[in-house]
């Protein structure tokens, strides 16, 4: 890619720049049925972004992620990072944008009008993000929930099977017993105050899993 034409968003990341930015974000405690779809394709620009080198790329998805409704989680994966690549910040993908361009005044000066347009306060809603299990392998994160409201962690992948969500308290004891819900495998508790708990999703199965999970 030359920098002449890297200085511009190509006719696809155009269009998609103007569509996420005139998409109202969704509620914010609300998983809208777009929002996974919104998510992957976010998670792909990223990707690319990153590989080769495409500025563009990642303000496109750092602007999805934000039309998506929903918030990067902030547990802590104890899984081997190798595997556990989590999801990234709107503001971490603008500043690598801002590195990859930093010789060219054209692509920034865009990019602060773009920013200018945007709204100054972060989306809060419910946290969501992929992660990849491997196959006879496990996934955990460590999390912290207030005390005295509803907590929830749940997982959706297509399909279920071979996939057991389990969480379990600082005693190493399930605080709740997941339901299958919709398509998703759901965990509900309310603790009586603040509480950390391990997540682990296990996967049964022979192949490696595409699994989305979400909290609040």
């Amino acid at each position: 890619m030359t920098s002449s034409s890297s200085s511009r968003p190509s006719a696809l990341l155009l269009w998609l720049l103007i569509a996420c930015g005139s998409a109202a974000p969704a509620a914010a405690q609300t998983i809208q049925p777009g929002s996974l779809q919104t998510l992957r394709l976010a998670d792909s620009l990223a990707r690319y972004g990153q590989q080769v080198g495409d500025p563009w790329a990642l303000v496109v998805a750092a602007r999805l992620y934000r039309a998506s409704g929903t918030s990067p989680s902030p547990g802590t994966t104890i899984s081997d990072p190798a595997v556990a690549q989590r999801r990234p910040t709107e503001a971490a993908l603008i500043g690598q944008a801002r590195l990859l361009a930093q010789d060219r005044p054209d692509f920034l000066t865009a990019l602060s009008r773009e920013l200018e347009s945007q709204p100054k306060t972060a989306m809060i809603g419910p946290r969501v993000e992929r992660t990849l299990v491997d196959a006879q392998n496990r996934w955990q994160m460590a999390l912290r929930f207030m005390g005295g409201t509803l907590a929830t962690f749940g997982i959706a992948a297509d399909p279920l099977d071979d996939l057991v969500l389990a969480v379990r308290g600082s005693d190493g004891k399930p605080v709740c017993e997941p339901e299958l819900r919709s398509g998703e495998l759901v965990c509900r508790w309310q603790p009586s105050e603040a509480a950390d708990v391990r997540v682990e999703v296990v996967n049964r199965g022979r192949a490696t899993r595409d699994v989305v999970f979400f909290h609040n």
